[in-house]
């Protein structure tokens, strides 16, 4: 009989041996003793779905960083730049004597600007108009070839126009041409592109204190800004404008930036006597203006009320920037673009 317990006794030693042995289970949320140290454990050897817990995380109340706020940028139109197109201009004519006499050789004396990027030969005349008849020449110079480098330049005609003695005093215009491969004339504009004309007025040597003739003045420096958007031109539907029609308004705009540029922009209209309070607008339109010159219509119209006989008013082509703050357009030459409008009764 004992002969056979034993083999159980030994049994259950055995098992109770084993049980003693065998590690204490850990609680991965034991939360009696909280750390604030995250240990890194090896991974036991096992299947590769038996995972192992790390230590307890920090304790619910430790603040987390706050991540930075960053400002997005935005892009905005840069406003608009004085800026001279490349082109071959003239900015002031001189005539020797000063002022001219009849009977004298009246010489000429253009300054040019050339703001092309490279030199420049041509050849150029000096037309002789008067006021009343200003489509046919009453005189003109030697044709003359010059060759002007990058710059102000000041360059004499050839030859000379004389007014012959025996008349009283005369009103006359001179008109710089210049003229291309088949003697065809064109004249020579200024920067802001119009056609130049020089008004001058000529007497007898009578007439006039005797004074030395002062000497041509000497070119003035020309800066080429940056390329820009201009307006260099606004017309109206209807044209004339008149009083108590719903008027139309179409700016002509001169993009020389070489990329498409995006604006809001409106007209802006005032009394030509007060022209820091508008009375009138157009609503404001968003407008891709192509690269060159292109003619836009205004979004909207605007109207003078029929009261009395014509005003006086001046309109305003104006851009607005991200805080709707309106900024005139300027012209190539740098000046706020102001269009007057004499409104009359229909």
């Amino acid at each position: 009989m004992r002969t056979g317990l034993a083999p159980v006794i030994g049994l259950v030693l055995t098992l109770a041996a084993a049980t003693a042995c065998a590690p204490a289970a850990v609680s991965p949320t034991n939360s009696s003793s909280p750390s604030t140290t995250t240990q890194t454990h090896p991974t036991p050897a096992g299947p590769p779905s038996a995972t192992w817990t790390s230590a307890p995380l920090a304790s619910a109340s430790a603040a987390l960083p706050t991540p930075p706020t960053i400002a997005i940028p935005t892009s905005t139109p840069a406003p608009p730049t004085p800026v001279i197109p490349a082109g071959l201009y003239i900015t002031s004519l001189d005539i020797v004597p000063d002022p001219p006499t009849r009977g004298s050789a009246l010489l000429f004396y253009a300054t040019f600007a050339n703001t092309t990027g490279a030199p420049q030969t041509f050849r150029w005349i000096v037309y002789i108009y008067r006021p009343d008849n200003p489509n046919t020449s009453f005189g003109e110079t030697t044709v003359t070839l010059s060759s002007l480098a990058l710059g102000a330049h000041t360059e004499q005609s050839l030859g000379f126009w004389r007014l012959p003695l025996g008349g009283p005093c005369e009103n006359f215009i001179a008109r710089v041409a210049w003229m291309d491969q088949n003697n065809k004339t064109t004249s020579f504009r200024t920067p802001n592109g119009k056609t130049y004309e020089k008004p001058f007025t000529v007497c007898a040597p009578a007439d006039l204190p005797s004074a030395t003739p002062p000497p041509p003045s000497p070119p003035t420096p020309i800066a080429t800004p940056p390329p820009g958007l201009f307006v260099t031109d606004l017309r109206t539907d209807p044209n004339p404008p008149t009083l108590g029609s719903n008027l139309v308004f179409y700016p002509s705009f001169s993009n020389t930036t070489n990329t498409v540029q995006n604006y809001r922009w409106a007209i802006y209209i005032f009394q030509a006597d007060d022209p820091t309070h508008r009375i009138g607008e157009t609503s404001v339109l968003q407008t891709a203006f192509p690269v060159g010159v292109s003619e836009q219509q205004s979004l909207g119209s605007w109207k003078a009320p029929v009261v009395g006989p014509c005003q006086d008013f001046a309109a305003q082509v104006v851009w607005l920037d991200q805080n709707n703050k309106a900024n005139p357009f300027i012209q190539p030459d740098g000046r706020s673009f102001e269009k007057k409008l004499t409104i009359c009764p229909p």
